[in-house]
């Protein structure tokens, strides 16, 4: 019953829960493996989530583009707009799914060494 509850939130975990998960699983290198399939869904869907606020992005600065009127302060109010606040959320979560993402693949490749004797 557990898994089918975790297979409906694929790719729907907080940040928090997968740092808890990997503490939990990082002696079962089999659910390590499937939790980073998970951690591969969410970042695929934060990726499309940080496309669209890309796009957005770029036709806010078309809009407020202006003459004399600095990329910075133009990156500041975007930064300030729902869709600016919400991209600086996607691209930090994106940066640490990859870390996690990466640190995962590190010690499933530990275990398997350590498996063959080879570390």
């Amino acid at each position: 019953m557990e898994k089918e509850k975790q297979e409906i939130k694929m790719g729907k975990k907080t940040i928090d829960e997968y740092c808890e998960l990997i503490e939990t699983y990082k002696e079962l290198p089999n659910d390590l493996a499937f939790l980073l399939i998970d951690m591969g869904i969410k970042y695929a869907k934060m990726s499309e989530i940080y496309k669209d606020l890309r796009i957005a992005k770029n036709e806010y600065w078309q809009n407020y583009k202006v003459k004399g009127k600095s990329d910075k302060s133009l990156e500041i109010q975007w930064f300030c707009t729902k869709e600016g606040t919400k991209e600086m959320r996607a691209t930090i979560e994106i940066k640490i799914l990859e870390k996690l993402m990466s640190n995962c693949k590190t010690y499933l490749r530990h275990l398997e060494n350590i498996s063959h004797n080879n570390y």
